[in-house]
């Protein structure tokens, strides 16, 4: 049997090729109109179809509160984001998509879904979950 340490380097080439193929496929979610950067500030936005404060968005994704506001500011610009004006406390309005923004990213999940098989249809969700366990257990400070 491989040594720890032999193991624990195998599985990081293979972590950097899933990697690699990850970001092939996220890039089907960025465009002149949405970059990389800011898909990481509304992921939370996309993922549960919610309205987030801009200090939630911050927290949840571990970014400068300046930073988000001013990437909400470019992509309410962009008609992407809207703040929810019927959903706030004093200043802090919930950010959600616009419609434009919605239809947006329907499509390229709906793109992103078809190129994803070639790795997801390769194990179960059990191993995922596993995975995503692991990557949790690894990663936790």
């Amino acid at each position: 049997m491989k040594a720890k340490y032999e193991m624990a380097e195998d599985i990081v080439v293979r972590l950097k090729k899933l990697i690699k193929r990850i970001e092939g496929t996220y890039k089907l979610l960025e465009s002149e109109e949405v970059t990389r950067g800011q898909l990481r500030v509304i992921v939370p936005i996309i993922k549960d179809g919610k309205g987030y404060s801009m200090a939630e968005l911050a927290e949840m994704t571990s970014t400068d509160k300046g930073l988000v506001s001013r990437t909400i500011a470019d992509l309410e610009r962009n008609g992407i984001v809207q703040r929810d004006k019927s959903d706030n406390i004093g200043k802090n309005f919930k950010i959600i998509l616009t419609p434009k923004g919605q239809a947006y990213f329907d499509d390229k999940i709906s793109k992103y879904r078809q190129a994803a098989p070639f790795w997801v249809n390769r194990v179960t969700a059990q191993e995922i979950e596993t995975f995503k366990d692991i990557l949790e257990k690894v990663t936790s400070d």
